[in-house]
C-alpha cells in the first residue's frame, strides 16, 4: 500500500521488525561495517565460532539479526541463516530444537543428504558417519514419496509418531531428548555445510540466530542446562561450518559476559567481543528518522524534503525530549513517530494539514510523558528538511 500523501511507498515505522524490510541500516555506518566484515570473514575461513549480539533493550537488536540474515543471501554468499528465538516458555533445549529444525526445508536436507551418499568415499568433507536414526530416515526419503517426507518432517520437528511410522522410517524412537536432538542437529549442519567441499554451489557456513537469549535466566535451573548443554553439543559436534549467533538484551559490559553464560560456553567463545548496540546520540537519531524515511521514499516525492510529513525543527524537538529521558533507542523512536503518524495521517490525507508541525506532533503525543520545555523556539523555523 502506497501514500502518496505522505510520499512514502510503505508505512515506515514498524515497532515490531519484519524480516523482509530489514535489507537496510538506517545511521549505524559502524554497525554496518562490522555485519559486513564478520560475513566476509566467515566466507573465508572454515572453522566453526560464537558470535555475540549484546542490546540495550530497544536498541535494534532483532532488526540487526534479520539484516544480517539478509545480507547472507547478498551477492551469493554461500551461508544460510537459519533464524530461531528462544521460546519464553521452553522446558528444555528441545523446544529450542524444534524451532530451529522448523527453519529448513526438508527437502534441502534430503538433497543435502543425497549428495552426501553419491561423493567418492575417502574424501575428508565425508568421511564422517552419520546418527544411524537419521541416516535410516534420510535413506527411505531418497527412495520414497511424498507421504514418507511428512513422516520425515515430523519425526525431525520431534513430534509424536506411532510405532508404524518408526518402522516405515527405520528410527528407534521419537526426538524427545537433549542429546539426541543436539546430535540430530549437528549431523545436519555437516550434511548442509559439509567439511572441505570446494564446489562453488557447496554451502560454506550455517549460520543459527538464537536470539532472546538472555530468556535464560528466567528458566528453572534443570531447564537452563538443558538449553545451554544442548547449544554447547551442537557445536562441539561441528568442527568446521557452523556460527552460533547469540543474541541478548541487558546492559552491555565490554570487559565481562553475562553470568548465565556457562563456563564451558565462555571457553567455546574464547576471546570473542561481543557486538555491542548502545542507544543512539542526538545526532545519529536524526540520521536514522532520515535514513528511514528515505528507504520508503516514493520517487516521485523527493522534492517533498528528507523528514516529510514531518517538519526537521519538529523531529529535533522530539530527539531532544527523548534524550532527555534517557530513551534516545530505535523502538522508542519507532513508537512515538508511529503512534503520531497515524493520530495525524487522515488530516494529511484530507489536506487539512501540510506537515507535522511541533505543536501539531505534540498535541499527537499527549499520552507520552514527554518534556517538551525548551523547544518551543523551534516551532517557528519550520523546517522541512
Amino acid at each position: 500500500m502506497t501514500y502518496p500523501h505522505l510520499g512514502l511507498q510503505e508505512w515506515p515505522f514498524r515497532i515490531v521488525p519484519e524480516p523482509e524490510f530489514c535489507d537496510f541500516m538506517a545511521d549505524r555506518s559502524a554497525l554496518r561495517k562490522e555485519v559486513e566484515d564478520l560475513l566476509s570473514s566467515l566466507e573465508n575461513r572454515p572453522t566453526s565460532d560464537i558470535q555475540l549480539i549484546w542490546s540495550w533493550y530497544g536498541a535494534g537488536k532483532t532488526h540487526t539479526v534479520y539484516y544480517l540474515a539478509n545480507q547472507c543471501g547478498a551477492q551469493q554468499r554461500r551461508l544460510l541463516p537459519i533464524y530461531t528465538e528462544l521460546p519464553r516458555e521452553a522446558k528444555g533445549f528441545v523446544d529450542l530444537y524444534r524451532v530451529a529444525i522448523a527453519q529448513i526445508p526438508v527437502e534441502r536436507i534430503i538433497d543435502a543428504f543425497f549428495e552426501f551418499t553419491t561423493r567418492p568415499p575417502g574424501k575428508a568433507a565425508f568421511a564422517r558417519s552419520l546418527d544411524p536414526d537419521l541416516t535410516s530416515a534420510l535413506t527411505q526419503a531418497l527412495v520414497g514419496d511424498k507421504p514418507i517426507h511428512v513422516l520425515l518432517t515430523q519425526w525431525l520437528l520431534g513430534n509424536s509418531l506411532p510405532q508404524a511410522s518408526h518402522r516405515q522410517l527405520g528410527v528407534g524412537a521419537r526426538l524427545n531428548t537433549t542429546e539426541k536432538c543436539s546430535v540430530i542437529l549437528a549431523e545436519i549442519v555437516s550434511l548442509l555445510a559439509p567439511r572441505g567441499a570446494t564446489t562453488r554451489e557447496a554451502l560454506q557456513r550455517v549460520i543459527w540466530i538464537i536470539d532472546e537469549v538472555q530468556r535464560v535466566e528466567e528458566f528453572a535451573p534443570s531447564v537452563r542446562r538443558s538449553v545451554l548443554s544442548g547449544i554447547v553439543g551442537v557445536f562441539n559436534r561441528c568442527p568446521t561450518g557452523l556460527t552460533m549467533l547469540m543474541s541478548y538484551t541487558g546492559t552491555p559490559n565490554e570487559d565481562k559476559l553475562p553470568d548465565w553464560i556457562t563456563e564451558d560456553l565462555k571457553d567455546r567463545i574464547g576471546l570473542e567481543r561481543p557486538m555491542l548496540l548502545p542507544p543512539l546520540r542526538s545526532d545519529e537519531a536524526m540520521i536514522l528518522i532520515r535514513e528511514l524515511l528515505a528507504r520508503f521514499r516514493l520517487p516521485e516525492a523527493q522534492h517533498l524534503g528528507a523528514y516529510y510529513p514531518f517538519e526537521e525543527t519538529a523531529l529535533e524537538a522530539l530527539v531532544t525530549a527523548l534524550a532527555k529521558q534517557g530513551d534516545l533507542k530505535p523502538r522508542s523512536i519507532m513508537e512515538v513517530l508511529d503512534a503520531s503518524l497515524r493520530h495525524l495521517e487522515p488530516t494529511l490525507r484530507t489536506g487539512a494539514a501540510q506537515a507535522i508541525t511541533l505543536s501539531t506532533l505534540k498535541e499527537s503525543l499527549t499520552r507520552f510523558p514527554l518534556d517538551w520545555s525548551g523547544t518551543a523556539q523551534r516551532a517557528g523555523r519550520g523546517k522541512r528538511s
